[in-house]
């Protein structure tokens, strides 16, 4: 092999590979630990158009509804759509049915419309544990009381210095999606601020 194409295939696999191939999984400390899983086997779709175009393309493929209301998602097994803004969605999936789904929607939705794989640009964390709340309340300036952030809410905010979306997944469960360029920082920022009740690191 020539030593072009090695190169070529060790970028390759360092494209391909987990942000966080260096850090090692764990298990719990503590019943307060908190659980940071990364989601590796997702791929990520950002979807653009007018809702009303949108929403029976989306529905008949997906089988879920189209958010329409804003800072919603729908969820359906490992299938989640993210209301991101008026005209903007971000669609999760397992990364074996990315290609097919991408496909279908693109057949199915109108010209005026935009579909874009951004799976190589954004990790997926799920935050979990009975001090998840405390963790995050050092971490961005929105309010997370279950009164005003229910089950299901998803917003866009500031994450230390980077930037974010959330989602409160169940009561003491938040999935964390940030760009890839900051997953190990968020990640460090993570290890610091669950520092008084443990992190433990998993992958799925």
């Amino acid at each position: 092999m020539s030593d072009y194409l090695l190169m070529e295939q060790m970028a390759d696999a360092k494209l391909h590979a987990s942000p966080l191939s260096h850090v090692e999984e764990s298990t719990p400390a503590s019943v307060s630990s908190i659980v940071v899983t990364l989601v590796e086997k997702l791929a990520h779709l950002v979807i653009r158009g007018e809702p009303a175009i949108l929403a029976t393309p989306v529905h008949d493929v997906l089988a879920i509804s189209l958010p329409t209301q804003p800072l919603q998602a729908e969820s359906r097994d490992d299938l989640c759509i993210r209301w991101i803004s008026p005209d903007e969605w971000l669609l999760t999936l397992p990364e074996q049915d990315a290609l097919t789904t991408e496909t279908r929607l693109r057949e199915a939705c109108p010209t005026f419309c935009a579909l874009v794989n951004v799976s190589g640009g954004q990790t997926l964390f799920t935050l979990s544990g009975p001090s998840v709340e405390q963790v995050l309340m050092k971490s961005i300036p929105y309010d997370i009381h279950p009164s005003v952030f229910p089950v299901g809410k998803t917003v866009t905010v500031p994450f230390a210095q980077a930037q974010c979306v959330l989602r409160r997944v169940s009561m003491n469960r938040f999935e964390l999606i940030v760009r890839r360029s900051f997953t190990d920082y968020v990640w460090r920022w993570l290890a610091d601020a669950s520092m008084e009740f443990g992190m433990v690191i998993q992958r799925v």
